[in-house]
């Protein structure tokens, strides 16, 4: 029996469907390679945006190689030359002073003696200039009592360097007598301690009972070189040190 047109129509059709099939698959399979190989989208740069911001950053010069040592080597420094002679037509120093004309040395002006080791003493009291508002002046009235005492030369020649501060300072009374190494020991200090008791004992009345503040200073002028009495420390009386005598107070 013949197979009916339009039966042969669907059949054809349906082959024809089947074989175009692995085409198709082949065309898809290349379009989505191609789509994925292109390269992203970029946007459009927007009118009057400017372009994109480049950024410069400036390396730092490598460090330049250190300078090769310099070498240096000894050079010999020949002898000095000897000195020429003197030029016979330099001027010569003049031997004899007489020779220049000046006027010859006075001889009726005679020198002066040296000073006496047994003279009074030259003392001058450290306190300062004297002052008008205070009428005690103890250190002037010490000042003046052991310059007119011709022993104190010879006792303070007694007392060793040892025995002295750096400024050439003894203390005798800081409210007790104080014990001074001498060589004669301490009876030779006793014509310095009653001439600072008789000196300090005229002193008016209200003077001697007066609380005074801090020490006096009286220094000594000698062969030796001067020396610095120092009497008093802190608040003290003149009384208290006349009450006690010249002679030195023992524990």
């Amino acid at each position: 029996m013949p197979i009916r047109r339009p039966f042969r129509e669907a059949l054809s059709w349906r082959r024809r469907l089947l074989a175009a099939t692995p085409a198709i698959l082949a065309h898809l399979a290349l379009l989505a390679a191609l789509w994925i190989s292109l390269p992203p989208k970029v946007p459009p740069i927007e009118q009057g945006g400017g372009g994109p911001t480049l950024s410069y950053i400036e390396l730092a010069a490598p460090p330049s190689p250190p300078s090769p040592l310099v070498r240096i080597e000894k050079v010999d420094v020949p002898p000095p030359a000897p000195t020429a002679e003197a030029d016979p037509s330099a001027p010569k120093l003049i031997e004899h002073p007489e020779d220049l004309g000046l006027p010859a040395p006075r001889s009726d002006i005679e020198p002066e003696p040296l000073t006496d080791p047994t003279a009074p003493a030259t003392v001058s009291a450290l306190a300062g200039p004297p002052v008008p508002s205070d009428p005690c002046q103890l250190a002037q009235t010490l000042q003046l009592a052991l310059q007119a005492d011709a022993r104190i030369q010879g006792a303070l020649a007694l007392i060793p360097r040892d025995s002295r501060s750096v400024a050439n300072a003894i203390m005798f009374w800081d409210g007790r007598w104080v014990a001074v190494n001498a060589l004669g020991g301490e009876a030779a200090l006793e014509p310095i301690r009653e001439a600072i008791v008789q000196g300090l004992a005229t002193a008016p009345p209200d003077c001697r009972e007066r609380f005074n503040s801090g020490p006096i200073l009286v220094t000594v002028e000698g062969p030796a070189g001067a020396t610095v009495l120092v009497v008093g420390s802190g608040p003290w009386r003149v009384a208290d040190l006349i009450a006690q005598g010249p002679e030195l107070n023992r524990p």
